[in-house]
């Protein structure tokens, strides 16, 4: 099953936005889905915290590497 990772600000001041980045991955997915014949192949998305800062953006990524994430979204 494919990981997709997802950096984004999920709390703090800038939390609408990263909510919103999550909220269209959603979309995103639901409507790659939807346009290949409905297929509904199991795509996995893990969420990673920046909190709107470069320095926890680089932790959220090296976690995201670990994870063994195919594929990042965010800043």
């Amino acid at each position: 099953m494919p990981k997709l990772g997802l950096i984004a600000s999920l709390s703090g001041p800038k939390e609408k936005i990263g909510t919103g980045m999550a909220r269209s991955l959603e979309l995103g997915i639901d409507l790659a889905r939807e346009q290949s014949g409905g297929s509904d192949a199991p795509v996995e998305v893990l969420e990673f915290d920046d909190h709107g800062n470069a320095h926890d953006a680089l932790m959220a990524y090296r976690a995201c590497r670990e994870a063994g994430c195919d594929a990042i979204v965010g800043p």
